[in-house]
Parts: C-alpha cells; structure tokens; sequence
C-alpha cells in the first residue's frame, strides 16, 4: 500500500531539488558567458 504523506514528502523534495538544479545550472551558464565576453575583450585589446 502507498504512503500518501511519503509520496507529498518526495514530490516536494523533488520539486526542489529540480528547482535547486536549475538555479545551479544558470549560473553556470552565466559565468561562461562572462568568461567568453572577458576573454573575447583581452583578445581585442591585443
């Protein structure tokens, strides 16, 4: 038999940590982007 409250607890927990995820993964995106922006920069002041 399934647990209603396990099942509440673990869409929860999931919901969140794909929300953590998503978070984590923008960011990530975002300091590429600068490293490419700073570094294209250098290039240019060369």
């Amino acid at each position: 038999m399934k647990n209603p409250f396990m099942s509440m607890w673990l869409s929860g927990a999931n919901a969140a940590i794909g929300s953590a995820r998503g978070r984590v993964t923008d960011e990530s995106k975002r300091q590429a982007n600068t490293m490419v922006t700073e570094g294209t920069k250098q290039m240019i002041a060369l």
